[in-house]
């Protein structure tokens, strides 16, 4: 019986030594990419403002801060994968673009709709983002995937839009752990 625990402990320990030897990849993720984006006009355009969907540089960086702190957030809560503030340090780099946007109703706000206007929609919208994964070597892979902001029908507002589009980048985590999780294997 001592002979059966003895092995068995072997095993178990070369099993731990081989886990504790292997160190997580360590990922960059580096600012969204929004200069380029375009944005569409909303299906139900407001033709009494007037006015085009446009985002203020505030917004843009709110937005692009939005994409990074859950893509982190998703990647980062992975035991395979730690964060890393710069890029020269990183296994793997991920650079994200907007693309496109195409929001679902007139932006929120008192230029865009009339005082009481209320939109109800399937979710806020949705956008197109172009992802490249690198590491040392140069680029790795290259994702481009249109995703819907949201698919539930409910109030078209600034409240509603921010929790669909933070469940959309959270979204994009879970795509390019999955992503790292085929480089890495």
């Amino acid at each position: 019986m001592f002979k059966h625990k003895a092995v068995a402990f072997v095993i178990l320990a070369a099993l731990v030594g081989n886990v504790a030897a292997h160190e997580p990849a360590q990922v960059y993720i580096d600012a969204l990419d929004v200069a380029n984006a375009e944005i569409a006009e909303p299906q139900s355009y407001n033709r009494l403002s007037g006015r085009d969907f446009e985002l203020s540089d505030e917004e843009w960086a709110a937005l692009a801060s939005l994409y990074k702190q859950e893509v982190e957030k998703v990647i980062g809560g992975e035991d395979e994968y730690v964060i890393v503030a710069d890029a020269e340090v990183a296994d793997y780099v991920i650079e994200g673009e907007l693309l496109k946007l195409r929001p679902l109703a007139p932006k929120d706000d008192d230029k865009s709709r009339m005082p009481g206007e209320r939109y109800v929609s399937q979710g806020a919208g949705s956008a197109k983002l172009r992802i490249v994964i690198s590491d040392a070597s140069g680029e790795i892979q290259v994702l481009e995937d249109n995703r819907d902001a949201g698919n539930n029908w409910g109030r078209n507002d600034r409240f509603s839009n921010r929790i669909d589009v933070k469940r959309m980048f959270n979204g994009w985590g879970h795509s390019l752990v999955k992503a790292l999780d085929k480089i890495d294997s």
